[in-house]
């Protein structure tokens, strides 16, 4: 299988990203059904311009523009290739599309693009997040990716996170035997021991 990724104008340069750069990879998938009939099968909710006429997945390109980011790794169905390629031409942003044959989930969807971000870069950090997230403060959100690419330098996987506001059934937690403290963030000492569903 050649997993050499695409833009809208032809195959990628590679190497892409700069020394000090993080690479965004962006997941693009889903199945449509979450904002139904907003979205549907081929037109999942990232695509949909609900935020002030513009699309989540939209928004998240113009987030990952600045200078801390090399061009981001858009991870998307067959099916919604010209839609990404479209909506990622419509803000200016350069992006990489690797497309999925068939949707296989999270995991098949972050080791796809792993794959071809190692293929560039053996020691490239990679930022994996998702192509529906509303995050209103970029500035914030950029120090965050560069103060956790630092901690994730010497090898080990950062989570990023928001404290809730409330219980809601969707929240998870991150649960670590230990904290320390790496860059100006928490970060699990041994590992991530266990993610789990927020109490009811």
């Amino acid at each position: 299988m050649d997993l050499a990724p695409f833009s809208a104008a032809g195959p990628a340069e590679t190497p892409v990203p700069g020394p000090a750069a993080i690479t965004p990879i962006v997941l693009c998938g889903g199945s449509g059904t979450r904002l139904w009939p907003v979205s549907r099968k081929d037109f999942a909710k990232q695509h949909a311009p609900v935020l002030g006429g513009e699309a989540p997945f939209q928004d998240t390109l113009r987030r990952l523009a600045g200078p801390a980011f090399a061009r981001p790794i858009v991870v998307a169905g067959a099916a919604s290739r010209f839609m990404a390629a479209d909506q990622a031409a419509q803000v200016g942003a350069a992006v990489d599309l690797v497309l999925e044959p068939e949707g296989r989930d999270t995991l098949a969807a972050v080791a796809l693009a792993a794959l071809v971000l190692a293929g560039r870069d053996p020691e490239a950090i990679g930022l994996v997040l998702p192509s529906d997230h509303m995050i209103p403060d970029a500035e914030a959100f950029a120090e965050a990716a560069a103060r956790a690419a630092a901690a994730a330098a010497g090898g080990g996987i950062v989570i990023l996170g928001i404290a809730p506001r409330g219980p809601a059934t969707g929240n998870r937690r991150c649960c670590a035997a230990r904290l320390r403290s790496t860059a100006g963030l928490s970060v699990p000492g041994p590992g991530v021991d266990k993610v789990r569903p927020a109490p009811a």
